[in-house]
């Protein structure tokens, strides 16, 4: 999802990155930069690693928009901005997600129009 949402913004000229590593290098330059705001996305808002990178992106004062299936977890706590989307739940043994990403999909798409548009009017 991230990569989705990274090449949709690229398209309309916003600079964008994915990671699905959370402790890439880059992240230690971009979070200095001002001015960023950074889409987290994390089915439960629980995973550790998410809620760390959090934590450390809330220090450098950024903006955070989180996108999770609920509104009640570790990571939309710390985001600035929540967006969830409550669908069910399908897991499989060993943590396999079987949970769908069309609702991601479909903010995604929301915040890349709503970004598309912003910008125009500023044009």
């Amino acid at each position: 999802m991230a990569e989705y949402a990274a090449r949709k913004l690229n398209m309309i000229g916003f600079k964008a990155l994915s990671s699905n590593e959370p402790y890439a290098p880059f992240l230690k330059r971009e979070a200095k930069e001002n001015g960023n705001v950074v889409l987290l996305f994390s089915s439960s808002g629980e995973t550790r690693e998410m809620v760390e990178l959090a934590q450390l992106l809330k220090s450098y004062d950024k903006t955070i928009i989180s996108v999770t299936n609920s509104g009640d977890n570790l990571l939309a706590n710390l985001s600035s901005i929540n967006l969830c989307y409550y669908t069910e739940k399908q897991r499989l043994p060993y943590q396999f997600d079987l949970s769908s990403q069309v609702p991601v999909v479909a903010l995604i798409e929301y915040l890349v129009a709503y970004c598309y548009h912003l910008q125009a009017a500023e044009n």
